[in-house]
């Protein structure tokens, strides 16, 4: 009997890895065509040359936004060490004639995609499927929307996941770059949505923006389910399927920015092996094996965390200073102007000290900080 259960139980996670398998190969060909035709526009002139913020190059998107005119852009932002680099990024701008002068501005940070070119949300197949809750409603207030893909992510390089500092300046550059698109008709004052990662940058944009950008108005920032208290998030869920997502990005990511960083104590044997490939799969695919690789194997991504992983520098650095701590995880420090419509099952939250303006549990913006 058990005899049977075994054969019968390896024949099923066989077939569902076989499965997996067929299926991952038929979508990487079509991405593969796909990203080819795309790949001329994301190559970025060399040398580059100009200032962080300049566009280098604007095209459509290809996607029918109701009300708006979408485009895939490319333009020039800066590293740690102040090298010049290439980002990309989507804007979209109301066809209507401009209800004030200048537009306001909403830069979105997006949440985590993965980090290989093909998992850039402007070169995906549905580049708005981030958007869908709220860019309906900002193209029909007027508002500009302008979204990076951050710096490696689409163009050449390494992403810098979770590291505030680049996120930060590829999110003031975008801005800067939807400026010079001539139908924008933008001017300075903008706000930060993000979600997720994208709420870790958001976050920090309104910590760091008057650094990287002194001559543009943040007017506020919201953040949805953002990565703030990254170690409590890494306590959390550094034993489950998770891990192998997020984990495999800040691995390839971290790594890299902090050349000190004890690989091999941190991950186990399969977390070291398979860390840098995972990275670069887009966020559905690394699922599914991230699922596989926990249930059917019980194969963890982190050593035992509590007793060897030593991140403790560099989660430091990339976590929010303490007047802009949350109450929980999701939560508001500044409101938008208006209602937005977000998913009911979000919840918000409010920063402490800082009375709500008006709440709803299908509003993810609330509170007042002005």
């Amino acid at each position: 009997m058990l005899k049977s259960l075994a054969i019968g139980l390896l024949a099923l996670i066989t077939g569902l890895a076989l499965f997996v398998t067929v299926n991952v190969i038929s979508s990487n060909f079509d991405t593969e065509l796909a990203q080819n035709d795309l790949q001329p526009f994301y190559t970025p002139p060399s040398p580059l040359e100009g200032a962080a913020g300049d566009l280098l190059r604007v095209e459509s998107l290809s996607v029918d936004v109701d009300g708006a005119e979408s485009f895939r852009i490319l333009y020039l932002t800066e590293l740690d060490n102040g090298d010049l680099a290439a980002a990309s990024g989507m804007a979209f701008i109301p066809t209507a004639p401009a209800t004030s002068e200048p537009r306001p501005i909403v830069a979105w940070t997006h949440g985590t995609v993965g980090e290989g070119d093909a998992c850039a949300p402007s070169r995906q197949k549905d580049p708005t499927s981030q958007l869908t809750q709220f860019l309906p409603s900002m193209i029909q207030l007027g508002w500009a929307l302008v979204a990076t893909d951050y710096t490696g992510l689409g163009t050449p390089g390494v992403q810098a996941y979770l590291l505030k500092d680049q996120e930060v300046r590829d999110t003031v550059n975008s801005v800067r770059a939807l400026q010079q698109i001539p139908r924008a008709n933008v001017g300075s004052r903008y706000t930060v949505l993000g979600h997720s990662q994208g709420g870790h940058t958001a976050l920090w944009t309104g910590h760091l923006s008057k650094k990287f950008a002194p001559e543009l108005e943040l007017l506020g920032v919201a953040a949805a389910a953002p990565a703030a208290e990254l170690t409590q998030i890494l306590g959390k869920q550094w034993d489950t399927a998770v891990s192998w997502v997020i984990g495999a990005e800040v691995m390839r990511s971290w790594s890299l920015h902090y050349p000190n960083l004890p690989t091999n104590e941190i991950l186990t044997r399969p977390g070291q092996k398979n860390y840098d490939r995972l990275a670069q799969e887009c966020i559905k695919n690394v699922a599914l094996e991230a699922q596989i690789r926990s249930s059917a194997f019980n194969e963890q991504f982190f050593s035992r965390i509590h007793q060897k992983i030593r991140l403790g520098l560099p989660l430091s650095m990339s976590r929010l200073p303490r007047r802009f701590q949350p109450t929980c995880l999701c939560y508001l420090f500044k409101a938008l102007p208006t209602k937005l419509s977000f998913p009911s099952q979000m919840p918000t939250y409010k920063r402490p000290g800082v009375r709500p303006a008006r709440r709803s549990a299908h509003c993810g913006l609330v509170g007042s900080d002005t």
